[in-house]
């Protein structure tokens, strides 16, 4: 079982990095929900708008 010690050991320990555009995630510092795979497939069509302006159909 992994204490509340050990997370914020883990927590101050990670790389802080605010933006990585452009670069590879590093591996273990990238986490995608289960929810969010579909979003983030090439074939998800992207519609960009400010609310309330007809996006969805």
């Amino acid at each position: 079982m992994t204490t509340p010690k050990a997370i914020r050991q883990a927590i101050l320990a990670a790389p802080f990095e605010l933006d990585n555009t452009g670069e590879t995630p590093h591996q273990g510092t990238l986490y995608i929900p289960l929810a969010h795979r579909k979003a983030l497939t090439r074939e998800t069509v992207l519609v960009v708008g400010a609310r309330g302006v007809g996006k969805s159909f």
